[in-house]
C-alpha cells in the first residue's frame, strides 16, 4: 500500500521526516516499512538526476558552440561592413 510521510516527535529525531506504511503502527496488519526521508533516495530519483546532469552538459555545449558561431558571424558582418564602407569611398572619389 502507498507510504505516507510522518514527522518524527522523538527527543531523539524531533522533527526528522519518515516514510511508513500507513499501517505501520497497526498491530493487526502488522507492516514495518519505515525509512528516514533524508537516507533515503529513490533509484527514478537518481536516474532522473544522471539524466538531467547529461542534459545540461549537452545544453552547456550547444549554448558554447552557437556563442562561436555568433562570434564568427559576427566578424563576418563586420568585415562586410568595412568592405562596404571601402567601396563607397572608392565610388565616391571616383566620381
Amino acid at each position: 500500500c502507498p507510504c505516507i510521510l510522518q514527522v518524527s516527535g522523538t527527543d531523539k529525531n524531533p522533527g526528522r521526516k519518515f516514510y511508513c506504511c500507513r499501517y505501520w503502527k497497526d498491530s493487526k496488519v502488522k507492516c514495518k516499512f519505515f525509512v528516514w526521508v533524508d537516507e533515503y533516495e529513490p533509484k527514478i530519483w537518481k536516474e532522473s538526476e544522471d539524466g538531467l546532469k547529461t542534459k545540461l552538459i549537452e545544453m552547456e555545449e550547444c549554448c558554447r558552440i552557437a556563442r562561436m558561431k555568433a562570434e564568427r558571424r559576427k566578424k563576418a558582418k563586420n568585415l562586410l561592413l568595412e568592405e562596404l564602407i571601402s567601396t563607397k569611398e572608392e565610388h565616391a572619389r571616383i566620381e
